[in-house]
C-alpha cells in the first residue's frame, strides 16, 4: 500500500517508509493473544454460524461466500473448531500472533 501511494505520487519515499516503520513499531507493541480460524462450508451453514458465534468471537473476513475468517480469544476459537469439526463446516485455525480484526 505504501509502495503504491508512493508510485501514485501520494508520498515521497521518505514518507512512505517512516509509515512503514511506524505501522512495524505499532504492530510490534500489540499486546500477544487471541487466534484467527478459517472456516469453509456451504454459504447456508456458514451464515447460521455467523448469526451465532460464541461470545467473544467476531467475524474477521469474508474470502468467498463459502469461507470466512473468525478471530477472538484462543479458548473460544478451539471450542468453535471442535464445534465445526464433522459438522459440514472445515475449520483451520491460522498461524498468527493476535487476533486481527477483532476487539481481542
Amino acid at each position: 500500500e505504501y509502495v503504491a501511494a508512493h508510485v501514485a505520487g501520494v508520498f515521497s519515499l521518505e514518507d512512505a517508509f517512516g509509515l512503514l516503520l511506524l505501522r512495524s513499531e505499532l504492530m510490534g507493541a500489540l499486546p500477544a493473544g487471541g487466534a484467527m480460524l478459517a472456516l469453509q462450508g456451504p454459504t447456508p451453514r456458514l451464515a447460521a454460524l455467523c448469526g451465532q458465534l460464541p461470545a467473544g468471537l467476531e467475524v474477521a473476513a469474508f474470502n468467498s461466500p463459502e469461507a470466512l475468517v473468525v478471530a477472538g480469544p484462543q479458548d473460544a476459537i478451539e471450542a468453535l473448531a471442535r464445534q465445526c469439526d464433522g459438522d459440514g463446516i472445515v475449520p483451520r485455525q491460522l498461524p498468527v500472533s493476535h487476533a486481527f480484526h477483532s476487539a481481542a
